[in-house]
């Protein structure tokens, strides 16, 4: 079986679940008329999952600050700890 796929690539809005479920029942109307078969959506698209930081914010240098002080943090972690996963 194929499917024709939609994919909904945008913002949505932090914890205002009744506008972003109307732009998904919008966006579900026009692949309808596209003839796609699902809609994909980001993921918490519907809850406005929202990061704490911002693309502003990365592009300032930030986020690369913050992820050098997370790689060290998970340096120390891996000598003190054991994987156990698969």
């Amino acid at each position: 079986m194929i499917f024709k796929t939609a994919v909904l690539q945008m913002r949505s809005r932090h914890r205002d679940i009744q506008n972003n479920l109307s732009i998904v029942i919008q966006k579900m109307e026009e692949a309808k008329r596209s003839n796609a078969d699902i809609l994909l959506l980001p993921e918490c698209f519907i809850t406005g999952y929202d990061l704490s930081i911002g693309n502003d914010e990365a592009h300032a240098g930030r986020f690369e600050a913050a992820l050098r002080k997370s790689k060290g943090m998970s340096d120390r972690r891996s000598r003190h700890s054991h994987y156990t996963g698969n």
